[in-house]
């Protein structure tokens, strides 16, 4: 386990990490914990869409995928920024680490390295996106609101309710109006055929879902839990701010 508090620096190999040379005004880096959802999500929600609309020296977004879970995701935050600084003229201007609880409360030790994934953010200015439980719950504010009366599991144990978890959720959301033959199956560990993929996925968020109201809800959501812990705060999401950072700027840019 990582000592807590900030990281030692690390140096690294450049031979085999591309080259980048331009001088961007803005650089997000985002470290994301899943390896496929929420890396898709921001590089085609964001990634692509800033380069399609924005001067090329403006803003320039990469998105890692680590499959690591919460205080991995920080360490690779760290890692990745100094890397990145080695071979940008520049410093990063925005580091953000994206996470969920998940099931980490179940045992003391991963409770322990969840919570103090937020330390060791803090001690070396990372920002953290978490989820509780899991980033599902960003994509379902998408299209409903969500209240904390009780904690909302991220899949269904057996032989209970398929709706009453976010994955469960997501899918009923998405469906909505959909005629029987259009019907999808969302599984979060399945991406191939009868399951949808997360390019399709995304492309229901980006078409069908509300970003304003999501980011409405969650903000909402996230001041009920303002004192409790995040591991405490299920359900609540706080993708909203690094979503809402990157439409301000993108809106200041695009003036």
């Amino acid at each position: 386990m990582a000592k807590r508090g900030k990281l030692k620096e690390r140096p690294r190999e450049l031979s085999v990490r591309p080259t980048i040379t331009r001088h961007y005004k803005e650089f997000f880096l985002i470290v994301c914990e899943d390896e496929s959802t929420e890396p898709a999500y921001f590089r085609k929600v964001f990634q692509e869409r800033f380069e399609e609309l924005l001067p090329k020296d403006t803003i320039r977004i990469e998105t890692v995928g680590t499959g690591r879970n919460s205080l991995g995701v920080v360490e690779k935050a760290v890692e990745e920024r100094i890397s990145k600084t080695e071979i940008v003229p520049k410093a990063i201007d925005h580091v953000w680490a994206v996470f969920d609880k998940d099931d980490l409360d179940q045992n003391e030790t991963t409770a322990k390295r969840f919570e103090e994934a937020f330390s060791v953010a803090a001690a070396n200015d990372i920002n953290i996106a978490y989820s509780n439980e899991c980033f599902e719950l960003w994509l379902l504010l998408h299209f409903v609101n969500v209240n904390n009366s009780k904690p909302i599991p991220r899949k269904a144990t057996e032989g209970v309710d398929k709706s009453s978890c976010l994955y469960g959720m997501l899918e009923d959301a998405i469906n909505k109006g959909r005629t029987a033959d259009q019907q999808i199956i969302y599984d979060h560990a399945h991406h191939s055929k009868p399951y949808i993929s997360v390019e399709g996925l995304v492309d229901i968020i980006m078409k069908s879902g509300d970003e304003a109201k999501a980011i409405e809800r969650a903000s909402k959501l996230d001041e009920v839990w303002q004192g409790k812990k995040p591991i405490e705060a299920n359900p609540n999401t706080t993708v909203y701010k690094l979503v809402k950072e990157l439409r301000e700027w993108l809106e200041f840019y695009g003036q």
